[in-house]
């Protein structure tokens, strides 16, 4: 998933107390598309198809079930993460 640190809408809430926190794109999970699918499936290092015209082609039916389904995994998953893990500053490689 894509976590960002919610630094532009923190700005309001430090006047509340509150303070800058991970947060995760609730409509775009794991990039910048607008479908979830295509996002996750690039992630897990699928070669995406391009048509002769150079847009990205639909996944296939079996394929976006498929991705539909591990993405509702990613929510006990996200739980036991948030739980147990520690967030350093810095970039993943």
């Amino acid at each position: 998933m894509s976590v960002r640190w919610a630094y532009d809408e923190a700005i309001g809430a430090m006047a509340y107390g509150e303070w800058p926190a991970p947060r995760i794109d609730s409509k775009r999970h794991y990039g910048d598309r607008s479908g979830f699918a295509l996002d996750m499936a690039e992630a897990l290092g699928a070669t995406l198809a391009v048509g002769p015209d150079g847009v990205l082609q639909p996944l296939p039916g079996s394929e976006i079930k498929r991705l539909s389904a591990l993405h509702a995994e990613m929510y006990g998953a996200l739980q036991v993460f948030v739980e147990n893990a520690e967030i350093a500053p810095g970039r993943c490689p």
